[in-house]
């Protein structure tokens, strides 16, 4: 390999480096995590509307206008993935994959 392709590479990076350092990653205003057989969710701002499925594609629930900061559900038993989507108070909507241990 060239020497000089190899230090202009490693200028480059060392350049970049900082500036990808001081940049943040995107905060996601709410939390989805399991216990055991509970799902639980914390947001920042209240849940407007919630939807839950199962790994294999059965909604198991969907509800609107919650308007709370913490949410706790007990799936059905017999799956190990859920899929949860839920909208915030300033209309945002986020999915996401949860396990749940059995």
């Amino acid at each position: 390999m060239n020497l000089k392709f190899v230090a202009a590479m490693l200028a480059v990076l060392l350049v970049l480096t900082p500036a990808a350092a001081q940049t943040q990653p995107n905060h996601k205003p709410y939390r989805v995590s399991a216990s055991g057989q509970k799902i639980f969710i914390r947001t920042d701002k209240p849940i407007r509307n919630l939807m839950v499925w199962s790994g294999s594609g059965h909604r198991i629930l969907e509800q609107k206008n919650i308007n709370l900061t913490n949410y706790q559900l007990t799936p059905p038993r017999g799956e190990k993935y859920f899929f949860v989507m839920l909208q915030l108070a300033d209309g945002k909507v986020y999915t996401e994959k949860i396990g749940v241990l059995r």
